[in-house]
């Protein structure tokens, strides 16, 4: 999660990845709370619009251009030759699921993370490798059994959990280590 205190600051620090735009996790520090917003890159003109987090779930248009913004709210596949672009590079907060499609515990766990990709569009993404497909890839990370659980953070491996875990869990995990 960054925390970025000017919008200026904000600016500087976006990217594009994949067609999409990487969105910075934007807390304007107020007297009384604070104004939680994202970052979304327009596709076509390139403008940076900042937009509130309650209204992530509705149509998002660029202050500019007027067209439709996009971000990220599925998981991604990523293979070893996507996994540096997806989550090393990631600037954000990733989720990284080991899996196999012969794992009772992974097929009950896939829908759980999908649906916590669409929740925390913007702020968390999820990346899932079959190990089935990426044997190579799985064995650089030391995964012995599946489901295995790696999160990133700023493109920095942060922790890992071995097993599956209840969506409590799950979200009790990912708040306590990367703050989402």
């Amino acid at each position: 999660m960054l925390f970025i205190t000017s919008w200026k600051s904000a600016i500087t620090m976006r990217r594009q990845e994949n067609g999409y735009c990487v969105i910075y996790y934007v807390v304007k520090r107020k007297r009384k709370g604070a104004m939680r917003s994202v970052l979304i890159k327009c596709q076509s003109c390139g403008t940076v619009n900042r937009v509130a987090v309650d209204k992530l779930n509705s149509t998002l248009k660029c202050g500019n251009c007027q067209n439709i913004l996009e971000y990220p709210s599925k998981s991604v596949v990523v293979t070893s030759k996507t996994f540096r672009q997806e989550v090393t590079d990631w600037p954000g907060v990733v989720l990284v699921d080991f899996w196999s499609t012969t794992c009772a515990y992974c097929l009950r766990l896939n829908p759980i993370l999908d649906q916590l990709a669409t929740k925390k569009a913007g702020l968390l993404k999820i990346a899932k490798v079959n190990v089935q497909y990426e044997p190579a890839l799985s064995s650089t990370f030391y995964v012995m059994g599946t489901p295995t659980l790696l999160l990133y953070q700023h493109g920095k491996q942060i922790d890992k959990v071995v097993g599956a875990l209840s969506p409590q869990q799950l979200v009790k995990w990912l708040q306590s280590k990367a703050g989402v």
